[in-house]
């Protein structure tokens, strides 16, 4: 992906390509976003890192 705790448009897409969803988690508070975000939105933290969502 993008480098450590970053992802990008690209690798969101190219998660789509192979299959899966590429979703964020907040490292502070463990908020999971989907679609990934680069800002958590429950403790407005940035930093996240990002995984593949389970199916």
């Amino acid at each position: 992906m993008g480098g450590e705790g970053m992802f990008t448009v690209k690798d969101y897409r190219d998660a789509l390509s192979e299959g899966y969803l590429l979703a964020s988690r907040c490292r502070r508070c463990g908020a999971v976003q989907l679609p990934p975000r680069p800002i958590c939105p429950k403790c407005g933290s940035g930093d996240l890192e990002a995984f593949k969502a389970p199916k």
